[in-house]
């Protein structure tokens, strides 16, 4: 029976520095990924109040640079940077530290693009520049765009060429579902973090072979 393949970590990862890409390696039986170099990096969106939830999402791709496929390897709901513990040492609010150590230590990723209020911005990478969990620290880049339907367009533009492989059942599926049924439900978070991914890795000149 023929394995169906999917989006999991690499076997190996190692950095080219010169060339600012990440060579990845993995199991060709059961990845959609080819082994190959890549740009990895992630979006951000900060967390936002959703109606009565306060709520932010990241997530993280991969830029093949021979296919120029970019693959969502991984998304974060989280409401903090460092894990928020009640009176009992449970985790009460999700934090993103963790998250930015694993991808450092799976893909060498680093680069984080974002597009909200720069103050907000400020207030979370002041708390990022305090995590003792963060090492090495994250370079966190902004990027812009002038008209609210640039989020549907972008994302759109990417799967018609058929360059963007997302993982089904997970809260950016679901929030793209939503969002092309009713894109008035929004804020979508999700959405968000992929479309400065997006327009992110979009500016980024690809490395010469």
């Amino acid at each position: 029976m023929e394995t169906k393949k999917s989006l999991i970590p690499p076997i190996q990862a190692t950095v080219d520095q010169e060339r600012d890409v990440s060579r990845l390696w993995f199991d060709q039986e059961k990845s959609l990924l080819p082994n190959g170099s890549y740009q990895v990096a992630g979006g951000i969106c900060w967390p936002e109040l959703i109606g009565d939830v306060f709520n932010g999402c990241a997530v993280l791709g991969a830029r093949n640079v021979d296919t120029k496929m970019i693959y969502i390897l991984d998304q974060r709901e989280f409401t903090s940077i460092d894990h928020v513990l009640d009176a009992e040492g449970r985790i009460a609010n999700i934090g993103i530290a963790p998250w930015f150590v694993h991808n450092w230590a799976t893909y060498y990723a680093y680069r984080y693009y974002w597009f909200q209020c720069d103050e907000y911005n400020k207030a979370f990478r002041m708390r990022i520049g305090r995590s003792p969990l963060i090492e090495p620290r994250p370079s966190l880049i902004p990027t812009h765009w002038g008209h609210d339907d640039h989020v549907q367009l972008i994302i759109a533009d990417a799967l018609a060429q058929k360059q963007l492989v997302i993982k089904e059942a997970t809260p950016l599926h679901e929030e793209m579902k939503q969002h092309w049924a009713d894109p008035k439900q929004g804020p979508f978070p999700a959405l968000h973090a992929l479309s400065c991914l997006l327009t992110g890795l979009s500016k980024k000149r690809l490395p010469e072979k």
